[in-house]
């Protein structure tokens, strides 16, 4: 007979772990991907000539948008994403239709339409790996413009490409920008996008990309319609972590840059975390970093401008999401887990929590949204097996929506808002030991020459392990280049961030 003295224990670590699987409910599951078809000959045509193969369709991304957030009345509308990995793919961005397959799960609706796909168009959309809904209920595409990228002869149909789709008015193609070729790679591959809003009315906005295979960030400005590269030793793979080894399946895969993050908006600048697929490493800059071009000019980026983790995660993540508190959400791939991190700590083990956990619903997190911030909406998969096989087991469920409330998930952990004082974001060092260090304003005003390191309007000293090499620079001020001789002042009407590169 067990004692009292552990049985009670024992009882309590069942209770806790019942109630971390339990704070996500799966209101979506499939075996296998099916369309709403405009007819049933159509459907066994694409079979024939192999335009239709359920075993090569993988759902990667989620999104939800829901006209109550924004004051109007309907439906909530989810979207979901198939790449076109392989021949077999007939669409790439889809809503969920009400209409449902003989297992119950549901039918993909093409969106916004079957001909917006076709693959002869490139007014269309080609392959989409990720989207983003934004705070004005517009959808943002990011258009890889390749087929096949899962083989060992992708095909680049057409230039990459972002398409923002009006979600409150019909749908209606708002903004459409293609990358120019000078700023890819032949190789390159954009998987991720993380869009800054600066206002409700969406008028000034921004956007973060990730480049996977090119190993590089481009950031896109809507007012401008410019987007240019930034490059950094972060974006790369790690090569001790390009291994995987989930529930079973076992592959290399040196993907670089892979999640964004963006953090709350304070004094009109943002953290922008980011990682690479195959490290175990989280990194971050400020958005004013970012957002001036000269810095990124001949690609000659010093590293003092990012900073790198001193801790390690315990496995390899994928997409993360953060809310407007400054709660980092990351998947833990090898433990079928998502934790969480509270930025006003240091980014170590002892900080992070894990908040759920199943080792059948939650394996290899793709993607990741959370709505209103409230929300939080996962799409899991045995992606895994995908990867190793080159196909799905369509015997077996493969692909899942999951959804919580974020308060569910985090209540009484460090996690936890109602909590934690959260002001002051800004001005936590997170990274012990990082590039990137704050100091007081007073201290350390904007403009300042010194040799110490690096300073933000905010009064924030950066310094590096790297040590800087001078060079002549130029800057824009209210939309003129100005030359500063060794440094750079970087001034927008519109967005007032500034930025000060020493001598």
């Amino acid at each position: 007979m067990v004692p009292y003295s552990l049985l009670i224990p024992l009882l309590l670590c069942l209770l806790v772990a019942i109630l971390v699987e339990s704070r996500f409910s799966v209101p979506y599951e499939w075996k296998s991907v099916d369309f709403t078809w405009p007819s049933s000959r159509t459907r066994d045509q694409a079979i024939q000539n192999g335009r239709y193969d359920p075993t090569k369709i993988a759902i990667l991304d989620v999104d939800v948008y829901d006209p109550a957030n924004y004051g109007h009345s309907g439906p909530k509308r989810v979207f979901v994403t198939t790449p076109k990995f392989q021949p077999g793919v007939p669409i790439t961005l889809s809503t969920l239709s009400s209409k449902q397959a003989q297992d119950g799960s549901p039918l993909l609706e093409p969106f916004p339409s079957w001909s917006s796909q076709n693959e002869k168009d490139c007014e269309g959309i080609i392959s989409v790996y990720r989207t983003q809904i934004d705070e004005c209920g517009r959808l943002w595409v990011l258009d890889t413009g390749k087929l096949d990228t899962f083989t060992a002869t992708p095909r680049k149909l057409c230039s990459p490409q972002i398409v923002v789709y009006d979600l409150q008015r019909g749908d209606k193609v708002i903004l459409r920008y293609r990358f120019p070729d000078s700023q890819l790679e032949e190789n390159s591959l954009l998987i991720t996008i993380a869009v800054d809003t600066r206002n409700a009315q969406c008028s000034k906005q921004f956007a973060y990309i990730a480049d996977v295979n090119g190993y590089k960030m481009l950031v896109y400005d809507v007012d401008r319609r410019e987007s240019w590269p930034v490059t950094s030793n972060y974006f790369y793979p790690d090569p001790k972590y390009g291994f995987f080894d989930l529930n079973g399946a076992q592959f290399d895969l040196m993907d670089g840059l892979f999640g964004i993050a963006l953090g709350p908006l304070q004094n009109n600048v943002r953290r922008v975390h980011f990682h690479s697929l195959a490290s175990v490493k989280e990194a971050w800059t400020f958005s004013s970093i970012l957002l001036n071009q000269t810095l990124f000019e001949n690609n000659n980026t010093p590293t003092k401008l990012f900073s790198l983790s001193d801790f390690d995660r315990s496995s390899q993540s994928s997409s993360e999401v953060m809310s407007d508190e400054g709660i980092l959400f990351f998947p833990l791939l090898k433990s079928n887990s998502l934790a969480c991190w509270n930025s006003k700590t240091v980014y170590r083990q002892e900080n992070f929590e894990t908040i759920y956990k199943n080792d059948q619903t939650f394996q290899f997190v793709s993607g990741m949204k959370l709505v209103n911030n409230k929300d939080l909406y996962v799409l899991t998969s045995r992606l895994q097996n995908y990867i190793a096989t080159g196909v799905s087991d369509t015997t077996q469920v493969n692909y899942r929506i999951l959804s919580a409330k974020i308060s569910d998930l985090t209540r009484k952990t460090s996690c936890d808002v109602a909590r934690f004082d959260f002001t002051g974001y800004l001005t936590q060092d997170a990274f012990v030991g990082s590039n990137l260090q704050h100091n007081n304003v007073n201290k350390y005003p904007p403009g300042s020459s010194t040799s110490s390191g690096y300073f933000n309007a905010q009064g924030s000293k950066f310094t590096s392990f790297y040590g800087h090499n001078k060079k002549q620079s130029s800057a824009v001020d209210n939309g003129n280049r100005v030359n500063t001789g060794n440094s750079v002042n970087h001034f927008s009407n519109s967005n007032k961030e500034a930025i000060v590169f020493p001598n």
